[in-house]
């Protein structure tokens, strides 16, 4: 707008074309971050994917392992006294809650980036 009231020697208040002087950097460099932000949002949106497809397989083999280690636990035991079962399995049930955790947290970052 400035450009063409300059072009056509409109006359403009000094203090509208000091203001228009002064955003005019910040205005540039705006409309650059948003060029830049635009050309590689589809680039990082893929590498999120990646790397949370990454995590979820990580979470997989985690839970696999619980699955392994309750399975072959000595909880069920004879020789094993109540409190040393009973600490086996809040541990493992606090292990399970932590990754149950991660996985809705999952589950939702899958739903907003898919």
């Amino acid at each position: 707008m400035y450009a063409v009231a300059d072009e056509f020697d409109v006359p403009l208040p000094p203090e509208e074309l000091a203001l228009y002087r002064t955003l005019l950097p910040s205005f540039t460099h705006l409309k650059a971050t948003l060029t830049y932000s635009e050309a590689t949002k589809d680039e990082l949106i893929k590498k999120y994917s990646k790397d949370l497809e990454n995590q979820i397989t990580t979470l997989l083999n985690d839970l696999k392992t619980l699955k392994d280690q309750v399975r072959h636990s000595n909880v069920l035991a004879d020789d094993i006294s109540a409190l040393t079962a009973l600490a086996s399995i809040l541990a493992y049930h606090e292990t399970y809650e932590k990754f149950s955790e991660m996985a809705h947290k999952f589950m939702d970052y899958q739903a907003r980036f898919g």
